[in-house]
């Protein structure tokens, strides 16, 4: 049952950083649409999404918990952007849409550091 919390907090931990990055870095770059409509928020409840965060992470959820592994997948609201808020559409518009998957990236580094000192010591 601790495997099956910690499934479901991870998922929904990274799908909400993901999310927040967009929304950051185009507020960096001077789209402050997501701020104005309240998505900058660490709140979970932002960013749901009835189908990606909810119903298909359930539904992999059981077939793991079924089968004994599987892969468990998800998704939130995307972040709004508008692109003619950007100071240099083109080039701004590439650092928000990569800012998700890089902050999926360095939560994996920081988490993977953790657990692997974690067993080290």
């Amino acid at each position: 049952m601790l495997e099956v919390i910690l499934i479901i907090a991870i998922l929904l931990f990274s799908v909400m950083i993901h999310e927040c990055a967009h929304g950051v870095v185009a507020l960096w770059f001077g789209d402050d649409t997501a701020q104005r409509q309240g998505r900058l928020s660490l709140n979970i409840m932002r960013h749901i999404d009835l189908v990606g965060t909810i119903i298909l992470p359930l539904v992999l959820l059981s077939f793991y918990l079924m089968a004994g592994s599987g892969i468990i997948f998800g998704w939130a609201k995307p972040v709004p952007v508008s692109i003619g808020n950007l100071r240099n559409p083109q080039r701004d518009y590439t650092f928000v849409s990569l800012a998700g998957p890089l902050s999926n990236i360095l939560l994996a580094f920081v988490f993977g550091f953790i657990l692997l000192f974690s067993i080290i010591l």
